[in-house]
């Protein structure tokens, strides 16, 4: 994928972003810095929106690789084994200072 296609989906991300949730974020910057990609992706998937976590799935597929959600499918949990209560998640570096 060039980088004009990587920008045009991260302008997509950012929009329904704004949209859903009201933040304001860095489209350029969130192809050109992968940690920040990576929070702003975890951003996404906490909005609860349907079309947002769509393209949360399809960026993280095209700037890392498979997305998530297919790596949490393909390592389901084998039967019998006790659910743990999950650990929350850790405050990113960009938490509270996105651009």
């Amino acid at each position: 994928m060039t980088d004009g296609d990587k920008l045009a989906l991260a302008t997509r991300l950012y929009v329904r972003l704004r949209h859903c949730t009201g933040r304001i974020t860095d489209a350029m910057w969130m192809t050109q810095n992968m940690e920040y990609a990576r929070e702003i992706v975890r951003m996404a998937r906490t909005g609860g929106d349907d079309e947002l976590m769509r393209l949360a799935d399809r960026f993280e597929e095209v700037m890392f690789g498979r997305p998530r959600a297919m790596v949490a499918a393909s390592a389901t949990p084998a039967k019998g084994a006790a659910d743990a209560p999950a650990a929350p998640p850790a405050l990113g570096k960009y938490t509270g200072s996105l651009r």
